[in-house]
């Protein structure tokens, strides 16, 4: 059930996480956390214990690509594994491929819509991607279209 996933939303701007809680809200969610930034998430995910991470790119303190490169690496952590959504307006390639580089399970692009959130979510759900750790790579099992795109320089 909707209801029952746990959904952390990081993101430095007080008024996007509420925009993001009232389109989760709407799809039918209602175990929201937030956190204003990469640090702050890290120390809230065991309180938190999400099902699903939301976050940003660009945020003060420690950005959405060290977050899941650090969340990724700690396999401690008993939340590594937690599906994350790089929900942010840096769309360049070259940001692109950092984050899926950095194990970031799906992207979507601000302005966002909540059917399209929708859908990531859905297909974090949905696709049967083992998790893999290399000393090159950590995070979901990339779709064809990513290996093609992570074997390009950036």
């Amino acid at each position: 059930m909707l209801h029952d996933v746990r959904i952390l939303i990081v993101d430095d701007h007080r008024n996007m996480r509420t925009l993001i809680k009232a389109a989760l809200y709407g799809l039918g969610f209602s175990k929201l956390f937030e956190a204003a930034d990469g640090r702050h998430a890290l120390e809230v995910m065991s309180e938190a214990r999400p099902d699903l991470v939301i976050t940003d790119f660009k945020m003060p303190e420690m950005n959405g690509l060290d977050f899941v490169t650090e969340l990724r690496r700690d396999a401690a952590n008993p939340f590594t594994e937690v599906p994350v959504i790089m929900l942010t307006g840096h769309t360049d390639l070259h940001v692109v491929r950092a984050c899926l580089r950095a194990g970031v399970n799906e992207f979507l692009a601000k302005p966002f819509t909540a059917q399209a959130l929708l859908d990531r979510i859905r297909r974090c759900a949905e696709e049967d991607r083992p998790f893999i750790r290399s000393a090159a790579y950590t995070g979901p099992w990339p779709r064809m279209s990513q290996v093609e795109g992570l074997s390009e320089a950036s």
